[in-house]
């Protein structure tokens, strides 16, 4: 029997077939079938006329059916410690390797030449700190912060989340292309394909470099997540989380890919 009633609307695409019948019993049984099949239905009994109608969460007269998409950029943030992140004022710039050094041994109590009486406590002065002057300064500024229990400082990690709504006989394929490895902003746009207005302004940051180790910007892609909702209606969601991560761990052959 052809759809009544088709279209699409912002969970996708739907139809309505209506059955009728003179005899009660045989709508009854009918909906009694779709009831264990889990479908929506409703059956209508009016002055000798009986009527059934099934409403499904697909078109059957659509040979693709196409997935509703739904885009999402959240602006969350995440707590960093301040040796290891970028400031506005740019204060974190001017920490060289040594001078980090420096600070940590002096807080965790292990400064050499009898620097430190207890843990966190210490007679450093600026003038113990190596380089420039502006390094010394930017060292000696970070350690009084950190020495004081301000140690961390709050940073941008946004999330994206892609979300896609299809009916229950859509055939759903996991791609496990890039899940658990770190894409850099252009691989993203290039690989997902989001709306322009969820690409642009996307963080694309440079590189830092701490104790030697490269630390790059990028989307964590996580593992996706499928979900049944109302309406015998699917859900398959993908997040990607942006952050700085060290490439020893993520990188593919030196870099992000």
């Amino acid at each position: 029997m052809q759809p009544s009633e088709y279209g699409r609307n912002e969970v996708g695409q739907f139809a309505t077939i209506p059955y009728e019948d003179v005899d009660p019993n045989k709508i009854n049984n009918l909906a009694a079938q779709f009831d264990r099949l889990g479908y929506r239905y409703r059956v209508i009994h009016s002055f000798g006329k009986h009527r059934l109608e099934v409403y499904l969460s697909y078109n059957p007269e659509t040979k693709d059916e196409q997935p509703v998409d739904l885009w999402e950029y959240t602006s969350l943030t995440a707590q960093k410690s301040l040796l290891a992140a970028d400031v506005v004022s740019g204060i974190t710039q001017f920490l060289i390797a040594e001078n980090v050094k420096i600070i940590k041994d002096a807080l965790n109590g292990t400064m050499p030449n009898g620097f430190v009486s207890s843990p966190g406590h210490t007679d450093l002065q600026p003038s113990d700190f190596t380089g420039n002057i502006n390094q010394q300064n930017a060292a000696w500024d970070v350690y009084t912060l950190m020495h004081n229990d301000f140690e961390t400082v709050e940073v941008g990690a946004p999330t994206i989340r892609h979300t896609q709504t299809v009916s229950f006989i859509y055939p759903i394929t996991l791609s496990k292309e890039n899940v658990g490895r770190v894409i850099t902003t252009p691989t993203l746009i290039k690989s997902e394909n989001p709306p322009d207005w969820a690409v642009n302004g996307l963080p694309d940051d440079p590189p830092a470099t701490i104790g030697g180790i490269v630390l790059a910007y990028g989307w964590l892609k996580h593992p996706p997540t499928i979900q049944q909702i109302a309406g015998q209606k699917v859900q398959l969601v993908q997040e990607f989380q942006y952050g700085v991560w060290p490439l020893v761990i993520y990188g593919v052959n030196g870099a992000f890919l």
